[in-house]
């Protein structure tokens, strides 16, 4: 298969692969022992990068083909390093999640709302994303994103993880002391365990006292048995009363469940739904939190929307408020042809056996028919709102392309230009749209001049 393939599109696609997949650093690519071990064509560094810009641009058009006439929702979060302000924005369909783009603001007075809104914007027009497709974004839940979604007229719905966490926060304080303590005596049983060693060793022998000053003649912990009572060590002050033991053990049933919620709260396949029923959950087993994660606190800013959703997803349509319908007009079902014209020569028109008996037996394939429209037709009865599964519940996503960013950045990455690397996010985050194709058009497309060295080159100073 191999013989159709162009061989330096298809080098030029695996040595992509280990850059963009497997951090590999563009240093090694110019390295001939490298060059010699792997079977790949070799290319320089310079040539590499031209063509990834070149596969960028040929993937965005396919984006932009899919996302045309979708609903979706923007899914956006920052970092700060230093002094640097980092954006990422992810859109989400009902095909799936994908990462558009990420940007830096250097300046202070550029991370303000309408900053924000104006970039957003450059985003929408360069994947061609219609705002009146905008359903909602997803967002920490910070007072400039609840700006945005004010001025763009956009419901928000904030991160639950976020917001769980901050709950989490305020349970914790309340047991700060006893959390300290605990602390505390972990840091002593660490800093006594060489010495639990040498007590362990010196059991052996007959006078443990002596075993022990020969193991360590000038350790200062020798003094601790140096007492009347040489079973009395200074940890003793640290252990907890028996009352604080009992506290302490219902405080660690506590954070179990705290910890299975959060890490539900981290999965992918997470939906407005679920974070409701964990956080009545959690309200019940923590009455304390119960005003930090009911439906109307005031940290939600579109509480309307969120608990329309809700009642979408539960099928509970019948007990949206007035002002939660208005809230989630935009998620109606687009208009749906007639059910004559899906089922012709059949109406449907009740669950029940009231139509007339036809005329003539109907053929099996007219029958299958007939069923299929009933359930059809029970189906449009039942919502007349899309499936709202596909929308994100947190902004997790995002905190995990951080991370993987975290990890790409190595001591062999330092000197990584902004550009570069997203382009190297945009080609992981979007592989499975980097084709052989594509790889080859991008090779005819792809212009080495420019790429600057000076800015782009990963040299280890």
């Amino acid at each position: 298969m191999d013989m159709f393939v162009d061989q330096d599109a298809l080098s030029t696609h695996q040595w992509m692969n280990l850059v963009v997949n497997k951090n590999f650093p563009f240093m090694a690519v110019d390295d001939g022992v490298v060059r010699s071990a792997i079977k790949y064509n070799s290319m320089n560094s310079r040539t590499l990068k031209a063509r990834m810009v070149a596969t960028v641009e040929l993937v965005e058009p396919c984006l932009q083909e899919e996302f045309k006439g979708e609903k979706f929702a923007l899914v956006f979060d920052g970092v700060t390093d230093g002094c640097e302000h980092s954006l990422a924005v992810f859109a989400a369909t009902q095909k799936g999640i994908r990462f558009l783009t990420l940007s830096s603001f250097v300046e202070e007075k550029s991370m303000t709302a309408d900053e924000h809104i104006r970039f957003l914007d450059m985003v929408l027009n360069q994947y061609k994303l219609e705002a009146n497709n905008l359903i909602a974004i997803v967002c920490d839940n910070m007072e400039t994103n609840k700006a945005i979604s004010r001025r763009i007229d956009a419901p928000m719905i904030g991160c639950a993880a976020h917001r769980f966490n901050l709950a989490v926060k305020e349970y914790v304080q309340d047991h700060r002391a006893l959390i300290k303590k605990v602390a505390s005596l972990m840091r002593k049983l660490k800093s006594k365990g060489t010495l639990e060693g040498k007590w362990m060793q010196a059991q052996t022998s007959t006078d443990a006292r002596a075993a022990l000053e020969r193991t360590a003649p000038n350790d200062e912990t020798i003094h601790a048995i140096s007492s009347d009572n040489a079973r009395r060590f200074p940890i003793v002050d640290f252990l907890p009363t028996p009352s604080e033991h009992c506290a302490i053990v219902d405080l660690l049933e506590d954070m179990n469940i705290l910890k299975f919620s959060t890490r539900r709260l981290q999965e992918a396949d997470l939906t407005l739904v679920t974070v409701r029923d964990i956080f009545d959950e959690v309200a019940v087993e923590f009455p304390e939190l119960e005003g930090r994660l009911k439906m109307d606190t005031q940290i939600v800013e579109s509480c309307d929307f969120e608990a329309g959703v809700v009642k979408i997803m539960k099928g509970q349509e019948h007990s949206l408020t007035s002002r939660e319908k208005k809230s989630v007009s935009r998620l109606h079902c687009p208009p749906l042809e007639s059910e004559a014209d899906e089922c012709p020569g059949r109406h449907i028109t009740s669950e029940t056996n009231s139509e007339p008996r036809p005329k003539r037996r109907r053929t099996t394939q007219e029958f299958q028919n007939a069923v299929t429209g009933r359930a059809v037709a029970r189906e449009k009865s039942r919502s007349k709102y899309m499936d709202l599964s596909w929308i994100p519940a947190t902004s997790v996503e995002v905190e995990r392309l951080f991370a993987k960013m975290k990890c790409m950045l190595g001591y062999l990455r330092k000197s990584m230009s902004k550009k570069t690397l997203e382009v190297i996010l945009f080609l992981r985050m979007n592989w499975d749209l980097v084709t052989n194709e594509i790889t080859t058009k991008a090779v005819r497309n792809a212009r080495e001049e420019d790429i600057v060295d000076e800015e782009e080159c990963d040299v280890i100073e």
